[in-house]
């Protein structure tokens, strides 16, 4: 299992041997999304920016975190974040509970109170959104082990040490100013 806080601290991204990323809030102290897309073991995960994304209505601007996960499937998977978006499903309540609906953090039917030196126990898939990866691509023959983001590529590693660059095709300007890469294709430097 490997895992890695957010570059603003305020998120971490965890792996392991149940094929799904986690995405653990820090204020929350709480899962608010799995990754579902890998079909075995997730070895690496890596952030690779967050910026903040400008809001056409005048409301409050959003954060978007681009990560990347690798696994013993051989697949390096690309995902996009932005919590505004994230919906929690419907809660699913014990007899004489009335299930909740929420759009902001983990709310629970049963009060459960945890100090933060306490370890809570993992929620219920069906209690957490869930992330579809927007890139997934068979980049080794043999299982990965590490995914590394540089300025203009992604470099993938295997478990018998062969490494691959893969070139992003362009780099333009988002509204916001800062860097943007499209995810739409990789391109092998072998």
């Amino acid at each position: 299992m490997q895992s890695l806080v957010s570059p603003d601290g305020k998120y971490v991204l965890a792996g392991g041997e149940d094929d799904l990323v986690q995405v653990w809030s820090m204020e929350d102290r709480a899962v608010v999304a799995w990754g579902e897309g890998h079909n075995s073991w997730v070895s690496a995960v890596v952030f690779e920016s967050c910026w903040t994304l400008p809001c056409s209505d005048g409301a409050e601007e959003s954060t978007m975190y681009r990560f990347g996960s690798v696994g013993q499937d051989t697949q390096l998977l690309l995902w996009d974040l932005v919590m505004d978006e994230i919906v929690v499903p419907v809660r699913r309540c014990a007899p004489g509970g009335s299930p909740t609906y929420s759009t902001s953090s983990q709310s629970s039917c049963v009060d459960n109170v945890t100090s933060a030196g306490l370890l809570q126990s993992a929620p219920s898939r069906r209690d957490v959104p869930k992330l579809s990866p927007v890139v997934a691509h068979r980049v080794h023959a043999e299982p990965l082990s590490g995914v590394i983001f540089a300025k203009d590529s992604i470099i993938t590693c295997s478990h018998e040490g062969h490494l691959k660059i893969w070139t992003r095709p362009c780099r333009t300007n988002s509204p916001a100013g800062n860097s943007d890469v499209p995810l739409e294709s990789l391109n092998n430097n072998e």
